[in-house]
Protein backbone atom coordinates (compact mmCIF):
# COMPACT_ATOMS: atom_id res chain seq x y z
CA UNK A 1 0.00 0.00 0.00
CA UNK A 2 1.07 3.26 -1.04
CA UNK A 3 -0.01 6.77 0.20
CA UNK A 4 0.01 9.87 -2.29
CA UNK A 5 -1.53 12.99 -0.79
CA UNK A 6 -4.13 11.22 1.26
CA UNK A 7 -5.19 8.46 -0.90
CA UNK A 8 -3.95 4.86 -0.80
CA UNK A 9 -3.03 2.88 -3.92
CA UNK A 10 -3.04 -0.62 -3.72
CA UNK A 11 -0.29 -2.14 -5.90
CA UNK A 12 -2.10 -5.77 -6.85
CA UNK A 13 0.93 -7.83 -8.84
CA UNK A 14 2.45 -10.90 -8.19
CA UNK A 15 4.99 -12.02 -10.48
CA UNK A 16 6.51 -15.65 -11.78
CA UNK A 17 8.93 -16.42 -13.83
CA UNK A 18 9.18 -13.14 -15.64
CA UNK A 19 5.16 -13.47 -15.78
CA UNK A 20 3.34 -10.90 -13.95
CA UNK A 21 -0.49 -11.04 -12.82
CA UNK A 22 -2.23 -8.24 -11.97
CA UNK A 23 -5.70 -7.80 -10.78
CA UNK A 24 -7.37 -5.34 -12.83
CA UNK A 25 -11.08 -6.40 -11.35
CA UNK A 26 -10.84 -3.09 -9.41
CA UNK A 27 -11.25 -0.03 -10.82
CA UNK A 28 -8.18 2.16 -10.93
CA UNK A 29 -5.81 -0.64 -10.89
CA UNK A 30 -2.13 0.20 -10.77
CA UNK A 31 -0.27 -2.63 -12.77
CA UNK A 32 3.35 -3.03 -14.00
CA UNK A 33 5.38 -5.26 -16.61
CA UNK A 34 9.10 -5.87 -17.09
CA UNK A 35 10.13 -4.31 -20.46
CA UNK A 36 10.34 -8.22 -22.86
CA UNK A 37 8.24 -9.54 -20.12
CA UNK A 38 5.04 -11.15 -20.12
CA UNK A 39 1.80 -9.32 -18.12
CA UNK A 40 -1.82 -11.28 -17.16
CA UNK A 41 -4.55 -9.05 -16.48
CA UNK A 42 -7.31 -10.80 -14.17
CA UNK A 43 -10.00 -8.43 -15.98
CA UNK A 44 -13.32 -10.32 -14.99
CA UNK A 45 -13.72 -13.38 -13.32
CA UNK A 46 -15.41 -15.28 -16.25
CA UNK A 47 -16.06 -13.18 -19.50
CA UNK A 48 -18.53 -15.70 -20.85
CA UNK A 49 -21.50 -14.48 -19.22
CA UNK A 50 -21.05 -10.90 -19.77
CA UNK A 51 -22.90 -9.86 -23.47
CA UNK A 52 -21.13 -7.14 -24.66
CA UNK A 53 -17.51 -5.66 -23.34
CA UNK A 54 -15.16 -3.48 -24.89
CA UNK A 55 -11.58 -2.98 -24.05
CA UNK A 56 -9.96 0.20 -24.74
CA UNK A 57 -6.64 1.33 -24.68
CA UNK A 58 -6.45 5.23 -23.74
CA UNK A 59 -10.08 6.22 -26.18
CA UNK A 60 -9.37 3.54 -29.33
CA UNK A 61 -11.21 0.41 -28.76
CA UNK A 62 -9.11 -2.44 -29.39
CA UNK A 63 -11.06 -4.75 -28.34
CA UNK A 64 -15.41 -5.68 -28.88
CA UNK A 65 -16.67 -9.08 -27.69
CA UNK A 66 -20.73 -10.11 -28.25
CA UNK A 67 -22.10 -13.00 -26.51
CA UNK A 68 -18.55 -14.50 -26.26
CA UNK A 69 -17.85 -13.62 -30.16
CA UNK A 70 -14.98 -11.35 -31.06
CA UNK A 71 -16.69 -9.13 -33.44
CA UNK A 72 -13.78 -6.57 -33.20
CA UNK A 73 -9.86 -7.19 -32.33
CA UNK A 74 -7.53 -4.58 -33.15
CA UNK A 75 -4.40 -5.82 -31.32
CA UNK A 76 -1.47 -8.20 -32.53
CA UNK A 77 -0.91 -11.71 -32.01
CA UNK A 78 1.10 -10.45 -28.42
CA UNK A 79 -2.32 -9.95 -26.44
CA UNK A 80 -4.15 -13.21 -25.69
CA UNK A 81 -7.51 -13.05 -24.40
CA UNK A 82 -9.27 -15.78 -22.52
CA UNK A 83 -12.90 -15.12 -21.96
CA UNK A 84 -13.79 -18.47 -19.38
CA UNK A 85 -10.83 -17.23 -17.06
CA UNK A 86 -11.10 -13.38 -17.95
CA UNK A 87 -7.38 -12.95 -18.13
CA UNK A 88 -5.69 -10.94 -20.80
CA UNK A 89 -2.27 -12.02 -21.86
CA UNK A 90 -0.02 -9.33 -22.83
CA UNK A 91 3.81 -11.17 -24.40
CA UNK A 92 6.86 -9.62 -25.34
CA UNK A 93 6.21 -6.35 -23.37
CA UNK A 94 7.56 -3.09 -25.04
CA UNK A 95 6.91 0.65 -24.20
CA UNK A 96 3.90 1.16 -26.46
CA UNK A 97 2.09 -1.18 -23.93
CA UNK A 98 1.97 1.46 -21.28
CA UNK A 99 -1.11 3.29 -20.34
CA UNK A 100 -4.36 3.55 -19.58
CA UNK A 101 -6.18 0.25 -20.34
CA UNK A 102 -10.41 0.92 -19.96
CA UNK A 103 -12.77 -2.18 -19.57
CA UNK A 104 -16.70 -1.08 -20.00
CA UNK A 105 -19.22 -4.22 -19.48
CA UNK A 106 -22.45 -3.47 -21.15
CA UNK A 107 -25.26 -5.06 -19.70
CA UNK A 108 -27.88 -7.35 -22.01
CA UNK A 109 -29.89 -4.26 -22.76
CA UNK A 110 -26.84 -2.84 -24.49
CA UNK A 111 -26.64 -0.32 -21.44
CA UNK A 112 -23.17 0.06 -19.72
CA UNK A 113 -23.48 -1.72 -16.41
CA UNK A 114 -19.93 -1.05 -15.29
CA UNK A 115 -16.26 0.63 -16.07
CA UNK A 116 -13.05 -0.15 -15.30
CA UNK A 117 -9.63 1.58 -15.98
CA UNK A 118 -5.93 0.04 -15.04
CA UNK A 119 -3.06 1.82 -16.03
CA UNK A 120 -0.22 -0.09 -16.88
CA UNK A 121 3.28 0.99 -17.03
CA UNK A 122 6.17 -1.25 -18.26
CA UNK A 123 9.64 -0.74 -17.01
CA UNK A 124 13.16 -2.05 -17.52
CA UNK A 125 15.96 -0.61 -20.08
CA UNK A 126 16.39 -1.93 -23.78
CA UNK A 127 19.88 -3.57 -23.97
CA UNK A 128 21.52 -3.27 -27.47
CA UNK A 129 24.40 -5.48 -28.09
CA UNK A 130 26.66 -4.92 -31.18
CA UNK A 131 27.88 -8.06 -33.22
Amino acid sequence: MIRVEGFYISLCFVSFAGETLCDGRKDGAVCYGALGGTVVLQLVDDASEIPRYEWKKEKAIILKVRNSVVISNKVDERFVFTPSTGTLMINNLNRKDSGIYTLVLFDKDQKISEQRTLNLSIQGKQLFFNK
